[in-house]
């Protein structure tokens, strides 16, 4: 699951929704805040990781990306 913060947009509700889908078998979300230019990464049962600049972005296995922070956010300044 992959939830971009928006400023209108509270960070715990979208903290919620990913917190809801793990519940319900997710194995992976992101929580993408441009403005803070940080992703957090939840997985079930652990902390959250904090991964900026040119962090490379965890991926479920079968997923073939090979993604950094900067680079995922540069995609979203761009569209």
């Amino acid at each position: 699951m992959i939830e971009i913060l928006s400023p209108e947009q509270g960070q715990m509700r979208v903290t919620r929704n990913i917190l809801h889908s793990l519940r319900h078998g997710e194995q992976m979300g992101w929580l993408i805040d441009p403005d803070e230019r940080v992703v957090l990464v939840y997985r079930p049962d652990c902390l959250p990781d904090e991964l900026t600049g040119d962090a490379w972005l965890p991926c479920l296995p079968g997923a073939d990306l090979a993604l950094t922070v900067e680079q995922l956010l540069g995609w979203l300044k761009s569209s």
